[in-house]
């Protein structure tokens, strides 16, 4: 679940992992405890890319921006799109995910070649000197896919001195 512009958007797994078929859908809501409007399919199969059985997935946010991503399983085969794996052992992969102007989330269209390389740095030091630290940084393959989160900075009580 994560929460963009205070709407909350669950997500899930649908169909069997083993299967070309799996799929993710999601739904909206107002609360972590909904109510829910199921909005449907956001990321399928593309078998004309060979690729099949896109499912159980994280999504991820590059801190500071609305820049959203979808790291996910699939199934994938030799396409055009170049190599792919054997059409039986998963393998992880990332795509963008986009919104729409009315905050239903667009299809995401599966790809054989992932993202390109990402990397986002807080422009400058905060006023104490002390810089954000705020990196993200997404690579193809699941041993490379990393979201380096803010060192956590002691914060003075409100009201203390």
């Amino acid at each position: 679940m994560v929460k963009r512009d205070g709407t909350y958007y669950f997500m899930w797994s649908e169909d069997d992992t083993r299967g070309e078929d799996c799929h993710v859908a999601y739904a909206t809501g107002p609360s972590p405890l909904g109510p829910w409007t199921e909005r449907g399919t956001i990321l399928s199969k593309r078998p004309e890319y060979g690729i099949l059985g896109t499912g159980h997935h994280s999504v991820v946010n590059a801190p500071g921006t609305d820049d959203w991503y979808i790291v996910y399983h699939r199934f994938a085969l030799n396409g055009p799109g170049g190599p792919g794996g054997d059409g039986t052992h998963r393998e992880t992969t990332v795509d963008r995910l986009e919104f729409a102007a009315d905050g239903t989330i667009e299809p995401v269209v599966p790809t054989l070649e992932s993202v390109r390389p990402v990397r986002r740095r807080a422009a400058a030091a905060s006023q104490d000197g002390v810089e954000p630290a705020v990196h993200l940084v997404l690579h193809h393959g699941v041993e490379d896919v990393a979201v380096l989160r803010p060192r956590l900075q002691p914060q003075p009580l409100l009201g203390a001195a």
